[in-house]
């Protein structure tokens, strides 16, 4: 028994040769109680190490945001799997991007405040400056607005509105290129604007002005018996005052003087209703002869682009002006056209399809009326009438007006700077100086804001 037993513990417990065949496949193991233990597979070792990674990586992760947050740095740890370092990274990129917007946003937010409090400041200061100013403002008003200071304010408006009143020696007139450039915007007649335009017409209300002849060749000068130009005032104011009486209509005004004019005489009545009389009534013109004819005022205007074709046609003038008259019924108003004339520099070449018509009325309203409304050829209305204005030369000697410079007497003024030479005695590189308006220009510039003119005749 004893000898079986140690043989069969021998033979358990040697060493297997390495030609025998193992009783148990070696890739099989077995655990305590016999069962076998299965290797793990590849996938299965591959998602253990993954659930290990993420174990790991959440781990990191909660103790970095808990560290940065303390405003600490966060340890660094040694990840095993290189993409968990690259998610951390990041991760702390962004969280330190966010703390830098944070405190970007928090000093921008200070500096705001700050500058609202400036503001605040300075609109405080300009209010107290504001209420200072009106304080100061109503206490000048107060002290200023004594009964002395009413008296001193009312002589300063008295003496602007008489300086207003005034009229100066300047002309009032525009000039032609502003009224053909206006058009028929002109609203305004010119012959108002006249200097001292006014107090020639008060003055002449009662007055009216007569043209007569001049005496027979080889009459005498000194025969008085014929009424005629040039006579001594007390000789024509005898003849007119007879004529007058010899009228019916006219026996009863009287003549308290007369004025010689260049192509008759200026009567003056007593007053402005003789004189009316006197000018309704042309009886007594008849009785001084000598073709005595009344002087009235005439009133002119220009009509441009008028048709010439329906005008042209007719027979003379009178019927021209007839056509005029009947088709702006003008009689119904009581206006006249005493002249009409076609306006144009070179009158020997024929007159086109269109032109500038210049009619001449006999009182102020008809003119002014045609000025408004406009004037109307056949079928055609035109809107362009402004007045009629008498173009006179410059004299380039003394840049006056009423004569030329071959005959002018006058001191001469330089038309280019204003000096006292001739303006071919200019020196070169003068300033330009207009004698007119004293602005930066020579003299008669069409730029002038306002040249001078001659006083016009209508």
């Amino acid at each position: 028994m004893p000898a079986t037993r140690a043989a069969v513990g021998r033979d358990a417990t040697r060493t297997p040769d390495p030609d025998d065949t193992p009783t148990t496949p070696p890739g099989i193991q077995r655990s305590k109680s016999g069962r076998e233990i299965k290797q793990p597979t590849y996938l299965s070792q591959e998602q253990e190490i993954e659930n290990q990674n993420k174990a790991t990586h959440l781990k990191l992760k909660r103790n970095g945001l808990a560290t940065t947050l303390r405003g600490n740095t966060a340890a660094e740890t040694t990840n095993p799997n290189p993409n968990a370092n690259s998610n951390e990274t990041t991760t702390q990129r962004l969280l330190l991007e966010v703390k830098g917007l944070r405190e970007e946003l928090l000093r921008r937010d200070t500096e705001h405040q700050q500058e609202l409090q400036r503001l605040y400041e300075a609109l405080a200061t300009t209010q107290r400056e504001l209420e200072e100013i009106k304080g100061h403002v109503t206490r000048t008003h107060s002290s200023t607005c004594s009964s002395d200071g009413h008296s001193e304010i009312i002589q300063e408006l008295q003496s602007l509105r008489s300086a207003i009143t005034t009229p100066t020696t300047a002309s009032d007139y525009p000039s032609w290129a502003a009224v053909v450039a206006n058009g028929n915007k002109t609203q305004v007649a010119p012959w108002s604007a006249l200097p001292g335009g006014r107090k020639r017409q008060a003055k002449e209300t009662n007055c009216i002005r007569i043209s007569t002849q001049r005496g027979e060749a080889g009459e005498d000068s000194d025969n008085t018996a014929t009424f005629r130009k040039n006579l001594p005032p007390e000789v024509a104011t005898a003849q007119i005052q007879t004529a007058l009486a010899n009228a019916p209509a006219t026996q009863d005004t009287q003549v308290l003087g007369v004025g010689v004019t260049r192509t008759g005489y200026l009567i003056r009545f007593r007053n402005e209703d003789q004189a009316d009389i006197a000018r309704s009534n042309t009886e007594w013109l008849g009785e001084l002869g000598n073709n005595t004819k009344l002087v009235r005022p005439r009133f002119g205007v220009v009509v441009h682009r008028t048709p010439t074709e329906e005008l042209i046609s007719l027979q003379d003038d009178d019927a021209r002006i007839h056509k005029i008259m009947e088709e702006n019924e003008m009689g119904l108003h009581g206006f006249r056209v005493s002249q009409i004339a076609w306006l144009r520099k070179d009158k020997e070449n024929a007159i086109g399809k269109h032109g500038s018509l210049g009619i001449w009325f006999d009182s102020r309203e008809a003119a002014e009326r045609i000025m408004d409304r406009g004037l109307l050829v056949g079928r055609t209305h035109i809107g362009s009438v402004v007045p009629f204005q008498v173009k006179e030369k410059r004299c380039y000697q003394c840049q006056g007006f009423g004569h030329l410079a071959w005959a002018c007497k006058e001191r001469a003024r330089c038309g280019h700077c204003a000096g006292d030479h001739d303006r071919r005695n200019c020196a070169p590189g003068m300033r330009a100086k207009c004698l007119d308006c004293a602005g930066e220009h020579p003299t008669g510039d069409r730029t002038c804001p306002s040249p001078a003119h001659p006083p016009s005749s209508q």
